[in-house]
């Protein structure tokens, strides 16, 4: 399950604000963070969690995700002013198209390294149906 969103936009003369009601969140958020880069041929990620779920919202220039799980694998650009759902067991690998950029993500639990799994091929040969790959 994959869920894009869009933010609420509000826009005047004096610019835009834009929300996100944490009711279309399917979790209650119990951590959050940023995430930036400085060199954009680094991604961010390249793991999985075992329970936790995340929002993913780029905040100031587009992302490029790469997913996968047993249901689908995709590549796609997400821009500031959308958020990304990645349930649990969704392998997430985020790459930045500009310097400096930041990301600002929403979890459904606290830091557990016991959540992570770290390793793709510990991913795929435990948790996914080998012939999707």
């Amino acid at each position: 399950m994959s869920i894009f969103g869009e933010f609420g936009i509000h826009d005047d003369e004096r610019g835009s604000l834009r929300s996100l009601s944490l009711k279309k969140i399917p979790f209650e958020v119990k951590r959050i963070f940023t995430l930036n880069v400085r060199d954009t041929k680094r991604a961010r990620g390249g793991h999985a969690h075992k329970t936790c779920w995340q929002v993913i919202i780029p905040v100031d220039s587009p992302i490029n995700l790469n997913i996968f799980n047993q249901v689908e694998s995709r590549v796609f650009t997400l821009v500031p002013g959308s958020y990304f759902v990645v349930p649990p067991m969704t392998w997430l690998e985020i790459r930045f198209t500009k310097t400096e950029s930041s990301v600002l993500v929403l979890a459904s639990d606290e830091y557990e390294e016991a959540d992570y799994i770290r390793s793709r091929d510990e991913f795929r040969e435990s948790y996914l149906d080998k012939k999707a790959f």
